[in-house]
């Protein structure tokens, strides 16, 4: 077959497989009709040649060991494709021109194929760069979220230290209050003992002014009034039961001495009598002692 490349004077001449209409090279064969088909393109079902259609074409097939009829033609091969494409290439043989036709077609879509999958390899070029930056920000991320926790740890161990600071804050707040108001109670009695009663009012009137919780002092005070107005009642109640105790007793000690008194005069009087009675009798047995000495 003889290609002609319009406006550049240049024939090409090669030889097509009638099969699939490229050029004959590699692995070839001639049938029993004497045209040149690829092994591959010979196929045992043709029942008949597609170029002059003799029957029986690929039982009598003779394979064509080196011999290749696009050897050396690279260049040419490539001018006519590009003929083909552009459209400036005629046929000689008019017969074949559809078969040219078909060829530029093929070779349109083997170059537009390969344009896709070179476009597709630099697509999974970009998707592999997309999918290592994916991985880099993955790994950024998963750096980021554990520095996150370890914040977020840290920051509970803090509000935990802070929680327990600001309670042990507070009690030492309670027991500096505690002992502000014993200690302005103390003074507020040595004051009272000491001073008049207008300094100890004085004194009380500028601490209630310093502390934030003033009730507090008052109700201590009040309360320490109470109990020293309790004690000084006991007092008052023990002091007064010892002179009724006394008095009762004096009055007791005098009703004693009374009854002493009147019973020593009894036994005085008794002891007169007696003396009377011993006198009467010894009068009355003298004479009969006697008379009884006389006899003896």
């Amino acid at each position: 077959q003889s290609f002609i490349v319009s406006g550049t004077g240049m024939s090409i001449r090669t030889a097509l497989c009638t099969g699939c209409c490229k050029p004959l090279n590699g692995d070839l064969v001639a049938s029993g009709c004497n045209h040149v088909f690829h092994r591959k393109c010979l196929s045992e079902d043709w029942k008949e040649c597609p170029k002059c259609g003799r029957e029986d074409v690929s039982k009598s097939a003779l394979p064509l060991f080196g011999v290749n009829f696009d050897e050396g033609r690279g260049s040419d091969s490539a001018a006519l494709v590009a003929a083909l494409y552009m459209g400036t290439v005629r046929c000689v043989d008019a017969e074949e021109s559809e078969v040219a036709k078909s060829v530029a077609d093929i070779c349109t879509g083997r170059t537009a194929i390969q344009r896709h999958q070179q476009e597709l390899a630099e697509l999974r070029e970009q998707v592999s760069v997309q999918y290592a930056e994916t991985k880099k920000q993955e790994e950024k991320y998963r750096q980021a979220e554990r520095a996150s926790t370890k914040r977020s740890t840290e920051r509970a161990q803090l509000e935990a230290q802070i929680k327990s600071s600001t309670q042990e804050h507070a009690l030492l707040t309670a027991q500096m209050d505690q002992i502000r108001q014993r200690d302005t109670v103390l003074e507020y009695v040595d004051v009272l003992r000491t001073r008049s009663e207008a300094d100890a009012l004085g004194f009380v009137s500028k601490m209630v002014d310093m502390v934030s919780e003033p009730w507090k002092i008052l109700v201590e005070i009040a309360r320490m009034r109470d109990d020293v107005r309790a004690r000084l009642d006991k007092s008052q109640k023990d002091g007064i039961a010892p002179v009724r105790r006394e008095r009762e007793v004096r009055t007791l000690l005098a009703e004693k001495e009374r009854r002493v008194s009147h019973l020593q005069k009894e036994l005085a009087k008794q002891r007169g009598n007696l003396q009377s009675v011993v006198s009467q009798s010894a009068v009355e047995i003298a004479p009969g002692l006697k008379r009884r000495r006389t006899s003896d």
